[in-house]
C-alpha cells in the first residue's frame, strides 16, 4: 500500500513540528544505531569464514577478497 503525495506531506509536517528529543536520548538513538552496526559488521565478517568458495562466488567474492574483508576490525 503506497502513501499518496498529500499525505506523505502531512507525515512530514507532523514530524518536523514534533518536539525534539532530550539531547540524552538523542545520544542514546545515535549510540544504539553505532553499535547495531558494528555488530552486524562482526557478524556478516565472521561468517565470511564458514563460506565455501563455490558461496563466495554465488555472491562475487573471491576467497582473497573474503579473507580481507573478515580481517577488518568491526568499525570499520
Amino acid at each position: 500500500m503506497t502513501m499518496s503525495a498529500t499525505r506523505i506531506k502531512s507525515v512530514l509536517i507532523d514530524l518536523n513540528e514534533a518536539p525534539s528529543l532530550p539531547l540524552f536520548a538523542q545520544f542514546a538513538v545515535v549510540l544504539a544505531g553505532v553499535v547495531t552496526k558494528w555488530r552486524t559488521n562482526a557478524r556478516t565478517r565472521n561468517q565470511l569464514w564458514y563460506l565455501s568458495d563455490h558461496q563466495l562466488r554465488d555472491v562475487g567474492l573471491t576467497r582473497e577478497a573474503a579473507t580481507r574483508e573478515a580481517r577488518l576490525p568491526f568499525w570499520k
